[in-house]
């Protein structure tokens, strides 16, 4: 993709797309940010084709909200926003949330806060449990509208310390599940 994209292959792009809904996608993941290039311009390229040639929904996965912006001002259907986190500070993931209501999105939330991203059980969910707080009381947006990503982490490594990331995400799971319903 990144070659593509490199050489403005927008065509390319758009006909990877197309094969990825033919072979049974469901949602598709755009991420336009590479370094050195305008990522909004990249965006709005990108989406302007995607959305008169694709039949599918659009998650526009981004680190920075104006790339997100340029992708949901010409997506007239329902997208998914990503890489909505608290790494860069609440700011940041606010104006992400602003976005969403804004656009109708819906946002896929990272266990990531401003120490970095989550490892136990306790911290997956208060991250996850901010978020929702945030999400559903300061902007209105429906839990429905909302997907947890409690990051896996690899448990092969060999290290000690990740032998619990497979214990550690399932009961976060689990508790976000019950606590946080819809």
């Amino acid at each position: 993709c990144r070659d593509m994209l490199n050489a403005e292959d927008w065509d390319g792009l758009v006909a990877l797309a197309r094969s990825q809904v033919k072979e049974g996608s469901h949602i598709l993941d755009v991420n336009v940010d590479y370094v050195g290039r305008d990522g909004v311009r990249d965006m709005h390229e990108l989406v302007s084709r995607l959305v008169t040639n694709v039949t599918i929904p659009l998650m526009l996965d981004s680190t920075e909200w104006e790339k997100m912006e340029a992708g949901l001002k010409l997506a007239g259907g329902k997208c998914l926003l990503n890489s909505t986190n608290y790494e860069d500070g609440e700011p940041r993931f606010c104006k992400v949330l602003e976005l969403a209501k804004t656009y109708g999105a819906g946002i896929v939330i990272g266990t990531i806060d401003e120490d970095g991203m989550a490892r136990t059980a306790d911290k997956k969910f208060a991250i996850a449990k901010r978020a929702y707080d945030q999400a559903t009381q300061k902007f209105g947006i429906p839990p429905y509208e909302m997907f947890v990503d409690t990051l896996a982490l690899p448990i092969s490594t060999g290290i000690a310390e990740d032998r619990r990331n497979a214990a550690e995400t399932i009961e976060a799971n689990r508790r976000i599940k019950a606590a946080m319903p819809g």
